[in-house]
């Protein structure tokens, strides 16, 4: 999916992620990864 996303809309898709999960993309993604 990130793969989708242009940069532009990357910090707003941040914002929206972190609004909805209560954490940054990265931060889900590195929890994921473990």
């Amino acid at each position: 999916m990130a793969e989708e996303i242009g940069i532009p809309n990357l910090s707003q898709f941040s914002k929206l992620f972190h609004k909805q999960t209560g954490m940054s993309p990265t931060l889900y993604l590195q929890k994921q990864h473990i």
